[in-house]
Parts: C-alpha cells; structure tokens; sequence
C-alpha cells in the first residue's frame, strides 16, 4: 500500500531529481583552466565525519560508506583523482584542520554564513525535509504543538542552530547520536526528535524501532553539498560540473540505496479520513440493504397472516396441551434454579480464594527484597525463541535495574540490556518446565547476578535476581590479594612456608623449593616438613610448633638446622605464627631466614678475638721490634692494629644492624597483619618491598665499609680525604647515634691527598673513637664532635689542615704530651691506636699530628701534604 509517507517521499525525491537537472554547470573557472590544475592534485585528504547515516560513515568492513561516499566515489572516477580519508572528524574542528593543512575536502557539510568564510560550498546534492517524529499514539503535528515540551537534537546538527534561533519556546535536548535520540522518543523520555528523515529513517529501520512515526515537515531543509577548501576554486568547479552532470536515474538508484521512508505508517489524521471512508460506505449500504429487507418482510407477513388464520384452531389446541408441558418446565426449572444457586455460591467462593491467592501473590512478589521479573517468550514463524519481553516486575527491580516499571513492562530485553541475555536457555525452561540457576553479568548497568530462572506457565518464565556484585567484587580482591602475596613471598630472599597442623607443607615459595628441592607437585600431595629438618633438630623443631599452635602465638626467632637438596645443613633463624581460623589454629605460617654466613662470620669472628688475645699477651715487645722493622713490616703493624680494633668495629656493627634489623623485623610482622585482615594489595606490598630493601642495602653497605676498612693497602695512591672522613663517621654513626654523639664535617667536597688511603682512614677512625671515650666518660653536656679540613698555602706549596675538636672534659696537664706513647692507658685520649696513629701520619703520609686542649675539650690537629 502507497502510504502518505511514502508519497512524501517519492515527491521530495522527484524535486531533488528536478532540481539536481536543472542545475547549470559551474561557471567560476574555465575548463582548460581545470585540466591544467589537475595533474598536480591528484590526490586529495578528505574530512570523515564520524557516523552520520546514510549520508556517510564507516560500515562493518571499515569502508566509507554512505550517500556521501557514493557522490564521492563519482567525483573519483570521473575527474580522475583519489583521496585519502581523514576519520572522525568534528564540525568544531574544521576550521583548525583546514588551517594546519590537514584536510582538503568534506564531503558532507551544511552550508553556514561563517563557514563560507574558509569553504567554497558545491550546489547541494540533496534537499532533505527535516521533520518531527514522534511516537505513533502522540497528536503532536507541529513546531507550536512543541510549545513547552521536550524535544530531543542529535548535538552538533544544523537543526540544532535553527530552533534554538526560531523556536526558544521548545526545551531541547541535546542527544550524542541519532539512535539515542529515537530511544529517547521511544520510551518516551522525550516528546519528539526533530531531524532529517533520511537519518531518523536509516536509524529506525537499523534499531528496529516500531512505535515512531512522521509526524509532520518543520519547513526547515537539509542541503548538504561538498566543502572544498577556500584556496582551491578549481576543484569546487569541476566538483559542481561533475554533479550537474550525474543523470536523473543515476541520482535515484543512490537515494533509494539509502533510504526508505515508507518504513513510517499513517498520520492520524490520514487514519481518521480512512475510517470515515470505511464508516460511511458502510453506513449507505446498510441503509440499502434495509429497504431491500422491508419490501420483502411485507409479502411474506401477508403470506404467514393467512397462514396463521389456516392453523389458528391448531394453535389453540396446541395452547392447552403447551400450558401444561410449561408447568412441568416451570417445575424443572424451579429445581435447576436452585442447583443453579449453589453453584453460583460454590463459584463465588472460589473467586473470593482466587482474590485472596493473588493478593497473596502480590504482596509476596513487592515485597520481596531481591528483584523479580515475569517474562513470555517471542517466537519467530519457524518456532524459535528471537526474544522475550517483561510482563511484569516488583519494586526491587526498579531500584536495583534503574529501570522504571513503567519503562521495563511490554518492552523487548534487547532494548533493555542488548544482546547478552541466554534467550535459548531461558525459552527452554519456559518450555519444558525446568528450572535453571545461573550467573551473569549486566553491561548496562555494571552487576553480577545469580539468576534462579523456572516457569509459573507455559510460554512464561520468571527471573529471581540476586546480586553478588559486592561478593564477586571481593573475590577478585582476595584472588589478586593472594597472588600478590605469591608474588611477594617468590621475591623474598628467605624461605616462606605455610604448614597445616600435621606439619605438611601447604605453600612454598620460590627461594624454598629452590634450597631444597621442593616442586609444587610435592606440595599437593602434602610433603613432610620435618623431612627437610636436620636429623637432630626434629625433636625440638615438633617442641617448637606445637607450642606456637598449641599457645596460638607467634615465635620471634628460632634458629634451627635444615638440609638443602645438595646434602648442605643450613643454619637459620625460623619466625612463625599460628594461622587461626574461626578461633581454632589450623596450621603455621613462617619465614626461615639463612644465616649461614652469619654464622661462618662469627666463627671467624671468634678465631680473630682469639689471635687478637694471643697478640695481646706479646704486644709491647712486639711494638718494639716492629719499630725497628721496614715500612713494609710498618704497613702490617697497621693491619694487626686494625685486628685489634676489631672488638670495637664489631660493637659498631651491631650499632648499626639494630636498626634495620628491627624494621625488617616489623615490615614482616606488617605484611603477615595486612595479609591477615586482607589488607594486602598491591600497593602495601611494593611499599613493604622497598622498604625492606632499604634496610637490606643499609645492612650489607655496613659490611661492604667494613671489609673495605680492613683490607691492607698495597701502594700508595690519591685519594679523596673528606671521602674517607665520612667512611670513617659511617663507621661509627651508629655507636654516635647510641651516645647520643653528634657529629659536624665543615669541609669541601673534594681534596686530594696521596699516600695509603685506608691507614688514613685508620687514623681517622683511632681519633674519632678516643673522642667517643672522652665524652661518654665525661658526659657532662650533649656529646659533641667537630671536623674541620682546609687547604692552606705555605712556600713549598699546599697543606691540608685537619682538626677534630671533642667536648669531652680535655687531657689532664701531666698526660698530655704521652698521648701518643705505645704504652699508655687506653681510654680517655691515649691508646696504642692514637700511638700507631702517629707513626702513619709522620712516617707513611709525610705529615704531623698533634693535640692541645680547648674549652670544654681536646684537638687533635694532622697537617698533610697536599
């Protein structure tokens, strides 16, 4: 059927046929003017507006495609040239394209006063009404039926300009894109959608939209025409040409390519001149038909009037005998009457029980705190499920959803969520009866659901919808929780373990199984952990964890022998806590840190206090022997003083272990409670694996500046004599920091000294240390420590100046000049330190080195060659 839309249709596409004939070739510039300028623009940058159907987009193969595209795909093969196209443009943006040289031409563009200003604008290739479209049961006909209502333009369109200039009593609503502006009309959170019908067609055949419909023509039109950059008159020219020269037929095919506006039905008012038409026609041969029908009732009452005369006799006589079968009747249906009476009371009884069910019904179905959904199912012509539509929701389904009841009642899921929902599952159980469970996820509205979905009625299904959105959400949490934890315990350089309460392993990380041998697979089927322990360690190893289950407290620190897959037993210190459940202790979780060389350290450790104690019982007559000797037996003096210095070297050590010590020790206690509380993402796990780095650097820097400072020098060098200085207050920061020392260095940064950089710094280390003995014995103020370094010029040419200035009480008058002397007591500024301290300075490194008290303490003043 010829609808009037399609009529308006066929019209607007004859005047643009018209007037597409019509149109004279351009005349701006000559033809040979054209060809000449051809050839060197071959290839032009064409400006693609993102999706404006049908008049040009991008369809599912990455074509450009559209009315637009077609025009184009013309100008191309005529005129010879290509084009590359530039995606995605925007109108707010043309003119900054055009000005960076990024585009030539738009080939889909509404002529603007202001756009003429940088675009020379073809003749349209098309004239397209724009109209209002609106819902089919609406009587909105025109712009002034709008007054005060919603109308909803797809933003950035020309429409948009024309009604906000002509029209301000409409509230617009600005849309992102024209399918959204149908939906909108659709579900009628607008009153219309002012727009082109070309594009308001393409998307509603594309959306599947049903309910909408033309309502009537704004008297606005939508001439689009191809823009071409202002500085390029030439190819404006043949452009215009190369349209007026496409033939009336040629235009057709693409315009009914794109568009098809008989999809929209009848204006009402069309339908209403429709039913008159039926009504009236109806009308008049009913009236026709009744004269016919009397004519003929009159011969034939003439005909039963002599009829009855004939059987009047036989009606009386029929009169009497039918008087006494209505008695009997009259009978019977007194007895009917009342049977009938019961049923009737038996049948409102039942209604009244049918009443209370559904109220019952009702009552349970809104208030039912999760939502609830009642659905029939939509079959094709072959049988098959394509969809299913809502009959019916409760009101936690509209707070949950977001979606009203008015909204979701009678509309198709598809429009609801999209495609995502399990038709064919949800069609079986409404066929057969049975019920499913499932989970599933809702784009639309970002949740997890556990869907119970069973049949209340054949054809009919209806959903319970239980959110676990929060519980999916904090499974993730824990999965990637726990793999971080993974990740972290498989960075450790320690061992990690986890054992249930019979001691089999239920978690290793990467240095365990690398120590002992262990795979995962040995893990699943539980490994011993006391076949890794050391035969006469097992004993006290059970002891141990039974009192951390048992007590369900954790353990500080236990060292314990383990043997490693190569047969080596492995001393290590093991941390352990309970691992609680529900109050009850299921297992142990530890850490067992190798201190096997700690251990090889204090072993050697002890055979130097040893050697250092025999060298003790010898050492004045060895000191005058070694006076006697070569430099060479001079520079091992200076390494058995340092031996002898070691005592002191190893308390500074301690010094300076305590503290990361403790902050490993808390970073561990930190990531069990985080891990505990499940607190321990990925954020707290990088910061609890910096910071324990840190203090593992700071241990192992200690024992780098300690290996350093005994290692005996060979030949002599430059080196940087502040740089030793600070080596040196390294050394003793943390004895420092445990007196309560202050320390200040007023120097440069560079000054070069030659000589044996570590006996320097030797010296350096015996003054610093007589200085902490004076204040701690003295500590009658804060303990207080100064070095000064300058450079000084004298005739030979430089000195550097070195002064260690202490707060700790100064030398008694007698003493001061045997500070130096090898047999002086140890303590209080004088011991065979400072003695061998002399014998550097003034033998190896060429300088002086003396001492004078100050107020409140002593100096010690070393003068070197520069």
């Amino acid at each position: 059927m010829f609808t009037y839309k399609a009529l308006f249709a066929v019209f607007t596409l004859a005047a643009l046929i018209l007037t597409a004939q019509s149109a004279h070739p351009s005349e701006r510039l000559a033809e040979g003017q054209q060809k000449k300028w051809l050839p060197t623009h071959n290839k032009i940058r064409l400006g693609v507006f993102q999706d404006v159907p049908p008049f040009e987009f991008t369809d599912e193969k990455g074509h450009f495609t559209g009315i637009a595209a077609d025009y184009m795909q013309q100008v191309s093969s005529r005129l010879g040239i290509s084009y590359d196209k530039i995606e995605n443009i925007r109108s707010d943006e043309i003119k900054a394209m055009l000005k960076a040289n990024r585009i030539d031409v738009i080939p889909c563009l509404g002529e603007t006063q202001e756009r003429k200003n940088y675009l020379i604008f073809t003749k349209p290739y098309v004239e397209v009404p724009i109209g209002i479209i609106t819902q089919k049961s609406s009587s909105l006909m025109s712009l002034n039926d709008l007054r005060g209502k919603k109308a909803a333009i797809v933003s950035g369109y020309d429409e948009e300009d024309l009604i906000k200039r002509d029209h301000a009593y409409i509230k617009i609503v600005s849309v992102p894109a024209m399918e959204d502006g149908l939906k909108a009309v659709s579900f009628g959170d607008v009153d219309a959608l002012i727009a082109n019908v070309f594009s308001a067609t393409y998307h509603t055949e594309k959306a599947g939209i049903s309910n909408l419909k033309i309502a009537s023509n704004t008297g606005y039109m939508y001439r689009p025409a191809i823009a071409v950059r202002k500085d390029w008159p030439e190819l404006a020219g043949m452009i215009d040409n190369t349209l007026s020269g496409m033939g009336a037929a040629q235009k057709e095919e693409i315009y009914k390519r794109w568009v098809r506006v008989e999809k929209f039905g009848l204006t009402g008012s069309k339908r209403l001149l429709l039913t008159l038409l039926i009504v009236t026609t109806v009308a008049v041969m009913s009236v026709f038909l009744l004269f016919m029908w009397k004519e003929r009732l009159k011969t034939r009452v003439a005909e039963k009037t002599r009829e009855l005369e004939l059987s009047k006799k036989e009606l009386e006589k029929a009169h009497s005998e039918l008087e006494k079968r209505v008695n009997e009747r009259t009978a019977a249906l007194r007895e009917a009457n009342e049977q009938l009476k019961v049923e009737i009371a038996q049948k409102q009884s039942a209604e009244e029980a049918l009443i209370a069910s559904e109220t019952k019904y009702r009552s349970l179905f809104s208030s039912m705190s999760d939502p609830v959904a009642l659905h029939e199912v939509i079959y094709d012509d072959h049988g098959h499920a394509v969809d299913y539509r809502v009959l019916d929701v409760n009101p936690a389904y509209e707070a949950t959803m977001g979606i009203p009841r008015e909204r979701a009642v009678g509309t198709l899921s598809g429009v609801l969520f999209g495609e995502h929902a399990p038709r064919e599952l949800f069609a079986g159980v409404a066929l057969k009866g049975v019920p499913v469970a499932l989970e599933t996820y809702f784009p639309a509205i970002g949740k997890h659901f556990h869907l119970s979905v069973f049949s209340p009625a054949k054809g009919r299904f209806a959903v319970i919808f239980s959110d676990i959105t929060e519980h999916k959400q904090l499974d993730d949490a824990l999965k990637a929780s726990e793999e971080k934890f993974r990740e972290l315990a498989d960075l450790l350089p320690a061992i990690v373990f986890e054992i249930d309460e019979k001691g089999c392993f239920t978690f290793t990380n990467r240095c365990s199984r690398e120590m002992f041998g262990l795979a995962k697979g040995d893990i699943e089927v539980g490994l011993d952990i006391f076949k890794i322990i050391a035969d006469d360690n097992v004993g006290s190893f059970k002891e141990h964890l039974a009192k951390v289950i048992e007590g369900q407290q954790s353990c500080g620190g236990a060292m314990f022998k383990l043997k490693s897959r190569d047969g080596r037993i492995v001393p290590a210190f093991v941390y352990a806590n309970a691992i609680i459940h529900d109050g009850v202790a299921v297992g142990v979780r530890g850490v067992a840190v190798d201190i096997t060389e700690r251990v090889l350290f204090e072993k050697e450790l002890n055979e130097k206090s040893l050697q250092l104690e025999r060298l003790n019982m010898d050492l004045e007559d060895r000191v005058r022997e070694e006076i006697a000797k070569t430099i060479e037996q001079q520079h091992v003096l200076i390494q058995q003083s340092r031996l002898a210095s070691m005592g002191e070297m190893i308390v500074n050590i301690a010094h300076q272990w305590s503290q990361p010590l403790s902050a490993l020790n808390l970073i561990l206690i930190n990531i069990r409670d985080a891990s505990d509380y499940g607190e321990l993402d990925k954020p707290s796990v990088e910061d609890f694996t910096s910071k324990g780095r840190q203090q593992i650097k700071k241990m192992a820097g200690t024992i780098d500046e300690f290996r350093n400072f005994f290692k005996p020098d060979k030949e002599k060098e430059s080196f940087n004599a502040v740089k030793s200085i600070k080596d040196a207050l390294m050394l003793l920061s943390g004895s420092f920091r445990n007196y309560l020392i202050s320390t200040a260095l007023n120097s440069t940064e560079d000054i070069a000294i030659y000589g044996y950089p570590h006996e320097f710094s030797q010296v350096m280390l015996n003054i610093l240390s007589n200085a902490k003995d004076a204040i701690t014995q003295h500590r009658s103020v804060d303990g207080m420590i100064t070095i000064d370094v300058v450079v000084e010029v004298v005739k030979e040419g430089k000195t550097v100046a070195i002064d260690v200035t202490d707060n700790g009480g100064g030398i008694d008058g007698d003493l001061i000049g045997k500070v130096f002397d090898p047999h002086f007591p140890a303590k209080g500024h004088a011991s065979i330190g400072l003695h061998m301290s002399k014998r550097i300075i003034e033998d190896h490194l060429n300088g002086t080195i003396v001492v004078q008290n100050v107020e409140g303490g002593a100096r010690y003043t070393i003068v070197l060659p520069a």
